[in-house]
Formats: structure tokens, C-alpha cells, sequence
């Protein structure tokens, strides 16, 4: 296949200064440049083809990434489900039906129009169930475009589905583009969204005195009208319905079954570089208030003398807190309630900065007790109990560190506490000499793994965190893949090394054999951490251990298939390298574990195979 000629409808990409995948003789039908676009938007096609999903069901935690600025943020969310599919249960249809698709904002067949029966004098809409909404202010937004009528009405209304004169709605008028009469609302806009006629219509609720409450969406004859006689044929265009907190919509989330947090774009928190999407495995902070230390479930020990919020901000862009000891020879320590990560190896984290103090020890208690040292000046760690391994200090800017140590656990119930001493090298005791020095403190984080993932905020009982899920599937997947031959590149890098498993940036997965598969190797593994390219007749690890690398796999069919790492070409075979043919890829785990844990920062793909040469020059 000719390099300028690329499947589906899809326009030749520009060439870009220093960047060789953009090359007229390296032609892209997927190029997803999540560390400079910071969307899912495919770069060839301008479309999101990644369908991403991160389960907020049950309290679960949205997930924190860290923005531009180096600022620590909570995740947006879609509290609706289905959120493109209308004909689901989950969406009550009131004398309404689902009737054909038609092409969404994002290009896909997937906007449905809603078609009204023939009842008289009543309402036609589709509603879904809104119970589990705290009291508050809301914003719902939907994605219309007008059919046979032009007007729509968007509502929070009574989940019982009576309508109330406390119930927050406005009218929006398809055809000219403007906002109708609003009840109870603090704000009402629509937006235009391309030029196919496409609005994004969103309504911000007062504030709920009742947390039962619905959604609706439904058609008008009239500005101000909420019934009139349907007649069987005509209704409006949905797509995209999204349900959040606060005041403002946010970009659109997709949604099926559960809930879903946005994708989360992270950033290095001293540079503000962007790394990309982050995606990590579930993961759970064991403790219960991570950043109200004066809760009663935290206590002082022997002469803390200040416990408090003095101006300085934390990585939150909150007030932190500030410790101060009295000096003098006894522990004096900050200390948590018993916790119970469980007879499991697990990660003790938590955020310092320097308020006098430059030695502070985090120290855990089973039966006994074992402890870290931290540098806040060399931003280095100390000595180290025997209980302890993989220590890290990391600047997370602003003179704030990210302390963190793994500690290989038999106990079910611990304490754990933080304390500033004298050196790096002070070893624990029942009575020393401890520096009344102070620092501020942020973010105490127990979980379960082997280094420490993204901070999860807890304010009165342990979080979770879901699995990021990332795919590209069906006419999302076809419409870029060939399978005859192909030619796979990403960048990524990981957050720790993993000493069992195989950390996952990109598989194609059909009948138990994958290709290509992009990882990196465990520590286990010799040599441990690397990177691997592995797939049918086609495997290859590098030969250091590496935390970021990029990856190449080009493959033909009676050609055969090379592999490349980081521009070290490791040479081709000549059998057929594909087999079944694929219908997917996911990216950030294979076969729902083995988890990357780390950021995928660009993933391309060229539907045929590029040249050897090409392949190291892109990977260099």
C-alpha cells in the first residue's frame, strides 16, 4: 500500500517540524497525541475513537491527576449511564420511541431520534433516574438536533415523575439557536457544535433541597410548553447525555452500564510537562482521612504543640496543615487510629514540605516497629528498617516531596505515624533526642501494591479507586486497521516496576495470542523492568531496564515482522506474523490485568508496514 493512501475518509496530515510519524512519507490513519492534545481525539480522523471508561459506582473515588499548573485535581463525571443510548431500559421513555440513527457530533452512527406516538394533551420525553444525587447544584447537558420539531425542554423534575413548580427547566429552540423561557434555573446555554446543526443544549439547576430527583428530555410544539398532541411520525435528535456537579459542563464523558470519571491527562508536577493518559489498575486508600489530621482519628503524641492550617497551600491548592513539636528527648509523633490494610505487601505515601524541619521518619507498628528516614534539603532517604524496600522522595514542586516506602506485610492491623528527627540516619527508639522542628503535611496514603499510584482523597471512610479501561473498538477499530500489513508505534512510561506482573501499554487480543503486545517486563524478569515488543513470531526485549520507551512493530504478510525499541532494531522474520484478524485494541492492560500503571503519552498506526530504517528513526 502506498504511504500516502490511508483507508476510510480520512485527509493526509501535514508534515511536523521534528516530528518524523508526521512525515508525507510516514501517513498515520490513527495518530492519538494524548500528551499534546490532552483529548481522545484521533488526530487523522478529528474524531474520539477511544471509548474509556472508569467505574464511579458506589462512592468510588473519580481519580486525581495533576493539571498544567502542577495543581492536584479531581476527575469530572458523568453520573448518568448510557448516556448515547436512549433505547436502554435505564432511560424511561414517556409516548416517545427510539427510531433511526443518524450521525453523531463525534461522526459515528450513533445519535438516535426520539420519535413521539400519537397520545394528546401529554408529555413525550425520555428521563432517567437520578436518586443517589446529594443536595446541591447540577448541570445536565444533551447533544439535540432538530427533526420534525425544533424545540426541546430540559428538566430536573420529581423522580416520581410529577412536575412541580420547584422543579429547575428551560426550553431551547433547535432552529435558531437560542434559549426559551427557564424556571428555577442559574443558568441556561446552547452551544453549536460543528455545522450539521448539532447543539449542545446544558441547564444548571438551582440548588436541591430533595436529593430524589430525575432528568428529562423532552419534545415542545412552543416555548414554555410542556405537553401537546404527538402525532406518530415526528420528534428530534439525541446524543450524549451528561449529568455532573457543580455549575459548569465539563467535556463530554461517555458512559455505559456505570457510571465513568473523564480521562485523566497528567502533567509532572515540577516541569508541567504533559505526560499523557494515565492509566492505572484499582487501587484503595486504606485511610480513612487523609487530610483532616485533626480529626479524632488521628492523635499526637508527647508535646505537639500546633496542629493547624497556617496560609501555606497544599498540592490540592487547599490550606495544608502544619506540625509543630516541642523539643526535648521524647517521640513525638502524629499517629492514626488502627488500620487495616490487611496481611498483604502495601505502600505507605504521604506529601511533606520543610517548615523548619529537614529529617522527618514515616514509621509503621505491627507488633513492632519500622521506619524510613527522609532528606527534605538533598531530597534523598535515609536509613531504613529492615522491613522496608524501594524508598522514594519525589518533588512534586513548591518544596513539597511525595515520601513514600513498601513495606512486605504479615500484620492485618497497624498504625502509622510521621515524626521529624534528628538526622537521616536516626534510628527508631523509645527516647532520643527529637528536633521540635515543623512541617506541613498532605495526603496520607495506604495502599495495597508496590509504589504508590495517584493520590486518592478520603474524608470519613477508605476509597477506591476503579481501573482505567481504554479501547478502540468495532467501525471505531476497522476504520483505520489493515490487516494485510501494518505498522504499530507508542510511547510510554510507567509509574514503578511491578516485581510479578507485566506492565500493559498496548495488545491486540483474539484467541489467547496477542499482537502486537508493547509492555513492560517485572521486575522478575532478567533484566528486570525492561521493555518488550512480544507477538505470533515476533518477540523481543531490550536489554536494560527502562521506565519510559518507545515502541515500534511493523508487520506485512509474506514479509514477516520486525520489532524496535528505543532505535534498537533487533532484526525481521520472514512467517506470517498476524494470523486470526483482529478486531481491537486495548490499551493499559492485557486481558484485564496487568495494568501499565503509568502514561501512554502517543499511540499511531500506519496501514502498511514502514521501513526498517523508519522505524529506528521514530523510536530514537
Amino acid at each position: 500500500m502506498s504511504p500516502t493512501t490511508i483507508p476510510g475518509n480520512f485527509v493526509l496530515q501535514s508534515p511536523a517540524a521534528n516530528d518524523p510519524l508526521l512525515d508525507h512519507n510516514t501517513q498515520p490513519s490513527l495518530d492519538l497525541q494524548f500528551a499534546t492534545s490532552k483529548t481522545l481525539d484521533d488526530r487523522v480522523s478529528g474524531e474520539p475513537l477511544v471509548d474509556h471508561q472508569r467505574d464511579v459506582s458506589s462512592g468510588k473515588s473519580a481519580g486525581t491527576y495533576v493539571d498544567s499548573t502542577g495543581v492536584i485535581r479531581t476527575s469530572k463525571v458523568n453520573l448518568l449511564t448510557y448516556s448515547e443510548e436512549f433505547d436502554d431500559n435505564a432511560w424511561i421513555k414517556t409516548n416517545v420511541v427510539p427510531d433511526t440513527t443518524v450521525a453523531a457530533p463525534n461522526g459515528a452512527l450513533s445519535a438516535q431520534k426520539i420519535k413521539e406516538n400519537s397520545t394528546t394533551n401529554s408529555l413525550h420525553s425520555v428521563n432517567i433516574s437520578t436518586a443517589t444525587l446529594m443536595n446541591g447544584v447540577y448541570t445536565f447537558s444533551v447533544y439535540a438536533k432538530a427533526s420534525e420539531r425544533s424545540i426541546i425542554a430540559l428538566n430536573f423534575t420529581f423522580a416520581n415523575g410529577t412536575f412541580s413548580t420547584s422543579d429547575s427547566r428551560a426550553w431551547f429552540n433547535l432552529s435558531n439557536g437560542t434559549v426559551g423561557t427557564t424556571l428555577n434555573a442559574s443558568d441556561a446555554t446552547i452551544d453549536p457544535v460543528g455545522s450539521s446543526g448539532w447543539y449542545r443544549c446544558t441547564l444548571v439547576s438551582g440548588s436541591f433541597s430533595s436529593a430524589n430527583r430525575k432528568v428529562l428530555v423532552a419534545t415542545s410544539i412552543a416555548d414554555g410548553s410542556v405537553t401537546h398532541n404527538g402525532d406518530g411520525t415526528s420528534g428530534i435528535y439525541l446524543w450524549g447525555a451528561q449529568l455532573e456537579e457543580g455549575s459548569t459542563a465539563s467535556t463530554y464523558i461517555k458512559t455505559t452500564n456505570l457510571p465513568s470519571a473523564a480521562p485523566r491527562f497528567d502533567h509532572d508536577p515540577t516541569t508541567n510537562a504533559s505526560l499523557g493518559l494515565l492509566v492505572e489498575e484499582s487501587r484503595t486508600n486504606k485511610i480513612p482521612y487523609s487530610e483532616d489530621f485533626t480529626n479524632t482519628y488521628w492523635t499526637t503524641q508527647n508535646g505537639v504543640t500546633d496542629l493547624n492550617t497556617n496560609g501555606v497551600l497544599n498540592p490540592k491548592g487547599d490550606q495544608a496543615y502544619l506540625y509543630t513539636a516541642n523539643s526535648g528527648s521524647a517521640r513525638k509523633r502524629l499517629i492514626t487510629a488502627n488500620t487495616t490494610p490487611g496481611a498483604v505487601s502495601f505502600v505507605f505515601s504521604v506529601y511533606i514540605k520543610s517548615a523548619g524541619a529537614r529529617y522527618v521518619q514515616l514509621l509503621w507498628a505491627p507488633t513492632g516497629f519500622d521506619y524510613c528516614n527522609f532528606d527534605l534539603v538533598a531530597g534523598t532517604p535515609g536509613t531504613k528498617g529492615s522491613g522496608i524496600s524501594n524508598p522514594k522522595i519525589t518533588d512534586v514542586g513548591d518544596g513539597w516531596y511525595r515520601l513514600s516506602m513498601y513495606v512486605q506485610n504479615t500484620t492485618p492491623t497497624q498504625v502509622f505515624s510521621i515524626l521529624a528527627v534528628d538526622s537521616a540516619s536516626a534510628a527508631f527508639a523509645a527516647s532520643a533526642t527529637y528536633k521540635g522542628e515543623a512541617f506541613y503535611l498532605f495526603g496520607f496514603h495506604v495502599e495495597e501494591g508496590t509504589f504508590p499510584t495517584s493520590y486518592i482523597p478520603t474524608s470519613g471512610s477508605t476509597v477506591t479507586r476503579a481501573a482505567d479501561v481504554a479501547s478502540i473498538t468495532g467501525s471505531n477499530f476497522s476504520r483505520w486497521y489493515e490487516q494485510s500489513e501494518g505498522t504499530y508505534y507508542a510511547q510510554a512510561s510507567k509509574l514503578g516496576i511491578n516485581p510479578s506482573l507485566q506492565q500493559t501499554i498496548l495488545t491486540s487480543e483474539i484467541f489467547n495470542t496477542r499482537y502486537p503486545e508493547f509492555s513492560f517486563r517485572p521486575a522478575s524478569e532478567s533484566p528486570a523492568g525492561a521493555a518488550r515488543v512480544y507477538g505470533t513470531n515476533l518477540s523481543v526485549t531490550s536489554t536494560v531496564a527502562l521506565d519510559s520507551a518507545k515502541f515500534a512493530a511493523a508487520y506485512e504478510d509474506g514479509v514477516g515482522a520486525t520489532s524496535v525499541i528505543n532505535g534498537i532494531y533487533q532484526g525481521s522474520n520472514t512467517v506470517d506474523p498476524i494470523g486470526s484478524t483482529r478486531s481491537s485494541i486495548v490499551m493499559g492492560n492485557y486481558a484485564n490485568s496487568f495494568r501499565l500503571n503509568g502514561h501512554i503519552a502517543r499511540l499511531t498506526y500506519y496501514p502498511y508496514r514502514l521501513p526498517d530504517a523508519t522505524l529506528q528513526e521514530i523510536t530514537s
